[in-house]
């Protein structure tokens, strides 16, 4: 994210928000999701979002990297 003011995070949720409530079985929405959190700190939150997106899609490599790393920050 290139701009993580305040502002554009609450933007980012709220359309996240709309994305979920579409089709809340898109991997691309959790990984979304947990790219938000860790923007604002939130690993351990973030690496919940990125198990949601592994758990729908197992192949989702993406998925699975940003997993890793939200792991590695939330210890």
């Amino acid at each position: 994210m290139k701009d993580s003011s305040a502002g554009r995070l609450v933007r980012a949720r709220a359309l996240l928000d709309r994305a979920l409530a579409i089709d809340p079985r898109l991997p691309s929405t959790h990984v979304a999701s947990g790219v938000i959190r860790a923007t604002g700190w939130d690993y351990r939150g973030a690496a919940e979002d990125f198990r949601r997106a592994v758990a729908v899609d197992p192949r989702d490599f993406g998925a699975w990297d940003f997993l890793c790393w939200a792991l590695g920050y939330a210890t």
